[in-house]
């Protein structure tokens, strides 16, 4: 049965075949690189804080509805 999550495109767990997917990797990378091809850097990713009990996440559709209200008057 195959299962995919022991085999990887890039990665070889054979030995002496690692250190080759490592220079393919080079130079797959430096020829992208060199036929104008970019790499976007991508910040980090935040993660979700802990909200606390009681504090409301946004305000009620009630408040809200009477703001834009009282603004039209």
């Amino acid at each position: 049965m195959h299962d995919s999550r022991r085999q990887s495109m890039t990665v070889s767990h054979q030995p002496g075949k690692s250190r080759l997917s490592e220079q393919r990797l080079a130079a797959d990378l430096q020829a992208f690189q060199q036929s104008g091809g970019t790499i976007e850097r991508l910040g980090d990713t935040p993660l979700r804080r802990e909200k606390k009990r009681g504090t409301p996440e946004a305000a009620s559709a009630a408040a809200v509805v009477a703001a834009v209200t009282a603004e039209a008057k």
